[in-house]
């Protein structure tokens, strides 16, 4: 798609769906309908994640020489691989206190539970809200000057998705 479309128009429609996904998660509660609530969520988290991580990957490495392709490929996994994992843990940590905080002053665990996500999936979505905003509006057109084919600079993006097809 990145190739066809160029990284925006394929970044901008998955961030948003990531951040739909969460606030659609958000309003789940004891007695939610897995089918109307959950699966829809779920489904959109994972095209978001889906359609996002691949143009990520391909703005991180579209200047990087073909010779430095590896370690510059590696480097953007990690980050994003590390920022996910801290970016989680922060998030069950805040379920985590809410949970208990509310569970210590009289409700039922179920009830503080189900508070606890609700709060932690409201921030994740409202943060990836904010990314998608930062990117719509800080961009300025960048993104749509990123080379997706052609030589020279963007090889590496190239020779990783060779490598991925592999």
């Amino acid at each position: 798609l990145v190739t066809r479309f160029g990284y925006k128009p394929v970044l901008m429609p998955g961030m948003a769906c990531i951040a739909v996904g969460l606030l659609l998660l958000s309003v789940a509660g004891q007695h939610t309908n897995f089918f109307e609530v959950l699966v829809p969520g779920l489904v959109l988290l994972g095209y978001g994640a889906g359609t996002s991580f691949m143009p990520l990957l391909g703005i991180a490495m579209s200047e990087v020489p073909h010779e430095d392709a590896g370690l510059s490929s590696g480097i953007a996994n990690v980050s994003m691989q590390m920022s996910a994992a801290v970016g989680l843990a922060i998030l069950g940590t805040v379920a985590a206190n809410r949970t208990n905080a509310l569970t210590s002053i009289g409700h039922s665990h179920v009830s503080a539970l189900a508070a606890g996500y609700h709060l932690a999936f409201v921030i994740g979505g409202t943060s990836a809200e904010m990314c998608l905003k930062t990117v719509k509006l800080g961009s300025a057109g960048c993104l749509d000057t990123l080379p997706t084919q052609g030589t020279g600079s963007g090889q590496a993006f190239r020779d990783v998705e060779l490598v991925a097809k592999l």
